[in-house]
């Protein structure tokens, strides 16, 4: 899936060059053909969709994201035949996934072509990473790197270390199914950054679009945003509850906690973080450093040791249980989430 940046990355004088390569503008590219040739049509235009999958509040089918996103005109890339981009609209930026679907003819004929492109928050500015890393926005410098290399070794970096850390350091929509244990605190699986929906079951506890709280308690996020609590400073008696219409929450049980022993609860909300923290940052960088390191070859193909009639070379064990640095390794160690076990 093709990618592109939410965040417009800052001009600096000794990155022009970066900045005039790259251009920043938020451009999709496909190759558009006919019987298996890439063609020149006589005209190409896109519609662009929301991907919200699994959402029911959502149909990605059929609902244009705002009559802005239909019939968008895309340019033909003149250094390669049959490639053709298009400029995706700011005001889409706020979504995670989006879905186009190119629509070109060819002597008369109609065709449509399908891609998707995910919308993403690098984990550090690329031209504040070229600078430290000491890369050149000049072609002639030996240590140049062309912004696409750089974005995906920022890529590389990224994936590195939400798979190390069993998180991401971003803003995402999304549902979880937890199990409660005669508790009031929900522990999460995952960092949560805002709670928009709780379900017992199929029973809406609570619902911050729709206003709704069916339970009566504020839901508070806690334990370092790895936990959902009540507030129980102003708690009622059942026969409040009941006279308002609500469901006591002490009702089918003789436990006086929220979250059941065994009670499945789907949590809907923000999870992740509002911004990277400086050792994560720190982190994407030395890993974008080991992106073009010689000897990553090797280390991708798990190859412990090297010899030649000259030197030997031996790697520790830990590279491939690791991130694959030592230093990024250490910095991220306050930051790694252990996978929960639902029982």
């Amino acid at each position: 899936m093709a990618e592109i940046y939410r965040t417009r990355p800052q001009h600096h004088t000794l990155t022009t060059g970066f900045e005039y390569e790259s251009g920043f503008k938020t451009t999709v590219q496909t190759k558009l053909l006919s019987n298996e040739e890439p063609v020149v049509p006589s005209s190409v235009t896109v519609d662009i969709y929301t991907s919200w999958l699994s959402d029911e509040y959502k149909n990605t089918n059929t609902n244009p994201l705002t009559p802005a996103g239909t019939n968008i005109l895309a340019t033909e890339v003149e250094t390669d035949i049959g490639v053709y981009s298009v400029i995706i609209p700011q005001s889409f930026m706020s979504n995670e996934t989006l879905r186009l679907i190119w629509k070109y003819v060819v002597d008369g004929t109609t065709y449509q072509k399908e891609t998707w492109v995910e919308i993403v928050t690098p984990y550090v500015s690329i031209l504040e990473a070229a600078e430290q890393l000491g890369f050149g926005s000049d072609y002639s410098d030996p240590n140049h790197k062309t912004f696409k290399e750089l974005q995906r070794a920022e890529k590389f970096a990224r994936m590195t270390i939400e798979s190390y850390t069993n998180q991401h350091f971003n803003l995402k929509p999304g549902n979880y199914v937890v199990y409660g244990h005669d508790s009031d605190t929900l522990t999460l699986p995952k960092r949560i950054y805002e709670i928009t929906r709780i379900k017992q079951g199929d029973e809406i506890w609570m619902d911050n679009w729709g206003q709704i709280n069916n339970i009566g308690y504020p839901f508070l996020i806690s334990y370092g945003n790895f936990g959902i609590t009540v507030d129980r400073s102003s708690s009622l008696t059942n026969d409040v509850y009941i006279a308002n219409g609500m469901v006591p929450p002490s009702i089918h049980t003789d436990s006086a906690n929220i979250f059941r022993q065994g009670k499945s609860y789907t949590v809907r909300g923000i999870w992740g973080w509002d911004h990277v923290p400086s050792e994560v940052e720190e982190a994407a960088i030395d890993l974008m450093k080991f992106y073009f390191a010689k000897d990553r070859i090797w280390k991708d193909r798990y190859v412990k040791s090297i010899s030649t009639t000259d030197w030997d070379v031996e790697y520790s064990s830990q590279i491939f249980s690791g991130t694959g640095s030592s230093y990024a390794d250490k910095l991220l160690e306050g930051y790694i989430v252990s996978p929960m076990v639902l029982i």
